[in-house]
């Protein structure tokens, strides 16, 4: 927790044991029910709800500098999916890796995409997409997909272009198949895949990536 050594003590945000020694907060005091405890030698003021966002802080606070939000907390923060019970963080290469119950921590890859959102580093979208598309199954995965698309933190021209990308094709490739990648669901475009056929493939897949619809295509197929 030293980032936050420069910074006035908040008890309102996550801090050390060594924080609230040195704010004059006792270890009787800080065992007691007016703060809670979120990590090991973590702990924030009992009034504050433990938010993913909290969490999040917290795990930043414990890992090496240069550290990110990545994975499934990620996607959590982007606001798509439930919360899950480690908070996931990405450290660089060559830091040692985070050890802390509650916390998992993943080895930094090159080209890794960052951002800040909201105040803190996160993968982009995309590459959120990208790192959950080996551990989701193709049902989460196209929900995911469709739910980053429909609150605006990217476009369906940037996902189907991840998943052509030759890191990516054997993970992605299923949702090329899918309603939310052959067809793009912006105003103004026929949503029903029969109207657009992909070139090279059958205009109705038998795959079972293909009978999976999703809520916005189911709704204007009905109309």
């Amino acid at each position: 927790m030293t980032a936050r050594a420069a910074h006035p003590f908040d008890p309102r945000e996550p801090f050390s044991r060594a924080a609230a020694r040195a704010a004059g907060i006792g270890l009787k005091t800080l065992l007691s029910s007016r703060f809670r405890k979120i990590f090991y030698d973590c702990y924030v003021s009992s009034t504050v709800p433990l938010t993913t966002r909290i969490r999040a802080k917290a795990a930043l606070g414990i890992s090496p500098p240069g550290s990110f939000l990545s994975h499934s907390t990620a996607a959590r923060i982007w606001g798509l999916v439930p919360n899950t019970p480690d908070v996931h963080v990405t450290v660089p290469r060559k830091a040692g890796r985070t050890s802390r119950q509650g916390v998992k921590a993943h080895a930094a890859v090159e080209g890794t995409a960052v951002t800040s959102f909201r105040n803190l580093p996160i993968t982009t979208p995309e590459q959120t997409f990208s790192d959950l598309a080996t551990s989701l199954d193709l049902v989460a995965l196209i929900v995911l997909g469709d739910s980053l698309v429909k609150a605006g933190r990217t476009s369906v021209a940037a996902l189907r272009g991840l998943c052509c990308t030759t890191t990516h094709r054997s993970s992605c490739e299923p949702l090329l198949l899918t309603p939310v990648l052959r067809n793009d669901p912006d105003p103004g475009t026929d949503p029903d895949p029969r109207n657009h056929p992909d070139p090279g493939r059958s205009p109705q897949p038998t795959t079972a990536a293909a009978r999976v619809d999703l809520r916005e295509t189911d709704r204007s197929q009905r109309r």
